[in-house]
């Protein structure tokens, strides 16, 4: 292989990373991980700031866990632990869905799969 494929490699991959939509792997990722989670395991880590500074009312509180409930198909403990969680749920969904159509709708997206 001469140095010139190379380049083009190079060049496509760097063209896919700059427009690839990594955002939503990240939110995905997030809510993959809260599918496998056991939200009714008491002993949870928790890397609340309020909890941290020994404040027991934090507004952001449950809220992962009522996600993880949500997610898992348990209605009634995902409303009883946060009243939120059903539309971040939705929120953080629409936009993983958003940012992968807006990937794969873009013009300039749609040639870098093509080897050139």
């Amino acid at each position: 292989m001469n140095n010139n494929t190379f380049r083009k490699a190079g060049k496509r991959l760097a063209r896919i990373y700059y427009y690839f939509p990594i955002e939503a792997f990240i939110w995905l990722t997030i809510l993959i991980a809260l599918l496998i989670y056991d939200p009714a395991y008491d002993r949870h880590m928790s890397l609340c700031i309020f909890n941290r500074l020994g404040i027991d009312i934090c507004p952001g509180c449950g809220l992962g866990r009522s996600i993880a409930f949500l997610i898992q198909g348990d209605l009634r403990n995902s409303l009883a632990m946060h009243p939120l969680g059903m539309p971040a749920c939705l929120i953080l969904s629409s936009r993983v869905i958003n940012l992968f159509h807006n990937f794969f709708k873009n013009n300039k997206t749609r040639n870098l799969w093509q080897i050139s």
